[in-house]
């Protein structure tokens, strides 16, 4: 029974150790930054585009657009809650225009 408590208060230390020393390292971007040449578009044009490309994405494709590309990350992160925002305004437009159209075939038989 020490062994095994012995055992896995190594573990944790060795768990803790590590944790802490890999803190204060940089962790890797999932993708590296390209320098995207687009200097005739605002930034505000650039993330209206992000907005819309991220609302126009099918299914929960996590991919992040080329258009929000030349986006730092904390005005993509900002421009992609929008993006969903206005995927499902237009998704409960469409339920509701939906209901509507059932209703009036209902009310029609």
């Amino acid at each position: 029974m020490r062994i095994r408590a012995a055992a896995v208060g190594v573990v944790l230390l060795a768990g803790l150790a590590t944790g802490c020393s890999a803190a204060g390292e940089a962790a890797p971007s999932k993708s590296p930054k390209l320098p995207v040449a687009s200097p005739s578009l605002s930034k505000a044009e650039v993330t209206e585009q992000c907005i819309d490309a991220v609302a126009a994405q099918a299914n929960g494709d996590e991919d992040k657009p080329e258009e929000c590309a030349p986006l730092s990350d904390s005005e993509y992160l900002d421009a992609n809650f929008k993006g969903v925002q206005q995927h499902n305004e237009d998704g409960q437009d469409e339920l509701q225009r939906q209901i509507e159209e059932a209703r009036e075939s209902d009310a029609a038989n």
